[in-house]
């Protein structure tokens, strides 16, 4: 499940980035692989602070498509990601996200719980996200 979850991290944020430029359909087969992974009752702490609920994560991602599209570009990527295995199905991942829109770069860094579901594209679901920023000028 270790090498499951980190393919899901990667694949989701390459989903992002691609939602994001509208590279994908506005449809709802494309809008599935995000919808499909995120559990029922799954949370979302962003670096801001306020609890978000799955329903209303759903419904901002599916307003922000293509929002990159004659704005300038974003690339994200995702470095250092780090398992832990909590359970059998259960696992803890650490990871860096890195935005560049245009020439400014912003990192923050997520906890993600996964827990396992067969069905999903690498049979993982998200259970919860916390994240926060990462100091502007990272030491790298």
């Amino acid at each position: 499940m270790k090498g499951r979850c980190e393919k899901e991290v990667i694949d989701l944020h390459r989903f992002f980035e691609d939602w994001f430029m509208g590279r994908l359909d506005d449809s709802e087969q494309e809008f599935s692989r995000f919808e499909n992974v995120m559990a029922e009752d799954f949370t979302m702490i962003p670096p801001e602070g306020a609890v978000t609920q799955r329903a209303d994560l759903l419904a901002a991602l599916r307003k922000a498509h293509g929002a990159h599209v004659g704005e300038g570009s974003i690339s994200i990527r995702v470095v250092n990601i780090q398992p832990r295995q909590l359970s059998d199905d259960h696992w803890l991942v650490t990871y860096e996200e890195w935005q560049t829109e245009g020439r400014v770069e912003r990192g923050r860094i997520s906890s993600a719980l996964f827990g396992r579901r067969s069905g999903t594209p690498n049979d993982v679901e998200w259970l919860h996200v916390h994240e926060t920023w990462l100091p502007e000028f990272p030491q790298r």
